[in-house]
């Protein structure tokens, strides 16, 4: 009745009298795929009552026995529906986290709510497998108005970290300061990008990297692009950066550091 007043702003009377919300708060991120923050309040509060009820009924059962026969009934009807809720809730949510359901979310990502695909894109990168779809995160950087899950894109793309990768974000970014972070992070990937051997497309994404952070370890890669390599325009953005790099070289944040 505390927290339906409204005097409980934070939910935090509800949360630290109501024991299941404290493994029901790991999942509230999950169930903002499906549901507004109202209404994972709303479910909150139902949890809450049902523990109590269920505490209330056990208590009940201890201590007045003339009335135990009874209330052991409704204590057995509720304690199923509490295992059966459960377990759906459980199959619910491995089948929503499955390999197979993340791979269609990302693939259709028009179907779903921003807060799906979202998610569905840190799981990808969570378990490993988002490489396997570069294709489907290039198409949602080009088609999503969403900021959460345009973020969400860029990270996945700059923790797979291959080259071809980091030359995705160079391709689609909107705004140097949303990827400054995302190539720091990437700084030895961008110097394999300025390899002579890798195509033109890479190379021309690693010079435009390397123009964004300024790092001196891109000086001879550009060094050797701009004296050396066979397409004339390339060559010469190659010495423009190598030029703005030369006038304030800067080195990476120690953080970064992968060897």
């Amino acid at each position: 009745m505390f927290n339906l007043s409204g005097y409980d702003d934070y939910n935090l009377l509800l949360f630290l009298t109501s024991p299941p919300l404290w493994i029901l708060e790991q999942y509230t991120t999950f169930l903002g795929r499906y549901m507004s923050e109202e209404t994972i309040i709303v479910v909150m509060r139902v949890v809450a009552l049902i523990f109590w009820g269920y505490f209330g009924l056990l208590i009940d059962i201890t201590f007045f026995p003339t009335r135990r026969a009874k209330l052991k009934q409704y204590f057995k009807i509720l304690t199923i529906l509490i295992l059966l809720l459960t377990i759906l809730f459980i199959l619910f949510y491995m089948q929503q986290n499955s390999e197979k359901q993340i791979k269609t979310i990302i693939s259709n990502p028009e179907q779903y709510s921003d807060a799906n695909v979202q998610q569905a894109i840190r799981k990808a990168v969570g378990e490993g497998y988002a490489e396997q779809h570069l294709s489907q995160l290039e198409a949602i950087l080009q088609t999503t108005d969403d900021r959460g899950v345009l973020a969400s894109t860029m990270s996945a793309l700059a923790k797979i970290g291959t080259p071809e990768a980091i030359l995705l974000i160079m391709q689609t970014y909107r705004d140097p300061l949303d990827i400054l972070i995302h190539l720091q992070m990437n700084e030895p990937t961008i110097i394999t990008m300025l390899d002579m051997k890798q195509s033109q497309d890479m190379i021309e994404g690693g010079i435009e990297a390397a123009s964004l952070l300024n790092f001196e370890s891109f000086v001879e890669p550009l060094r050797k692009l701009s004296e050396s390599y066979p397409d004339e325009k390339v060559a010469q953005r190659a010495q423009e950066v190598l030029q703005q790099i030369l006038l304030d070289p800067q080195h990476n944040n120690p953080k970064f550091y992968t060897d």
